[in-house]
């Protein structure tokens, strides 16, 4: 929600206006509502945060409340249709070169996780569009169901052609890609946990 302005002035009396941050446009299609859309950088890139920036409307540095992703809220839901609905993100002027990776959460507790590995530069006052996303093919998720006890788990593995897309969901609320973690320790003090995987329609084997 932040459109920030830097005013400059040479009399104090007649300013001019400069856009700090520029934004990032997604185009989502589909049936569902949208209740929130994750996003952050494949590099772990900081996009949010207390920061500091120069009369040309630069971003000098980050100093507090760093953070490696925006979350959209979008409250009781946004309805999609088969026309794209946008979503604009407002971002620090960067590039991220290993793409972004985005989970698009419904009103119905399902996902729409992606992620692109082409580079995206996000420049001053300008709004950077991406590809449409088509969420209809989506519909028909599988979601495994894992019961342990004890604190430690290790990560299972989901073959199939939507394995590099699988997420895990660990008891202590916290998640992880699957294709990108070994193993997983509980730091709740709980003994028994339920781990629940989320994955396309394709999977093969567990």
């Amino acid at each position: 929600g932040t459109n920030a302005l830097l005013g400059t002035s040479d009399d104090g009396v007649n300013f001019k206006f400069k856009n700090v941050f520029g934004y990032l446009r997604l185009g989502i299609t589909g049936s569902k509502a949208v209740k929130s859309i994750e996003i952050s950088g494949n590099s772990n890139e900081t996009i949010a945060g207390d920061l500091a920036f120069n009369k040309e409307a630069k971003i000098t540095s980050w100093y507090q409340n760093q953070s490696t992703s925006i979350t959209i809220d979008c409250g009781d839901g946004v309805q999609l249709t088969d026309e794209p609905t946008y979503f604009y993100v407002t971002l620090p002027t960067m590039t991220f070169a290993s793409g972004i990776s985005l989970t698009i959460n419904f009103s119905d507790d399902t996902i729409f996780p992606q992620n692109t590995s082409k580079s995206i530069t996000i420049e001053r006052n300008t709004i950077q569009p991406m590809a449409t996303f088509d969420t209809s093919g989506e519909i028909e998720w599988q979601t495994v169901t894992i019961e342990h006890t004890g604190s430690t788990i290790s990560a299972p593995y989901l073959f199939g052609s939507s394995a590099i897309t699988g997420y895990i969901y660990w008891g202590d609320d916290n998640m992880s890609d699957i294709n990108t973690l070994e193993s997983y320790v509980y730091n709740d003090g709980i003994d028994s946990h339920t781990v629940t995987v989320n994955k396309g329609s394709n999977i093969s084997s567990v």
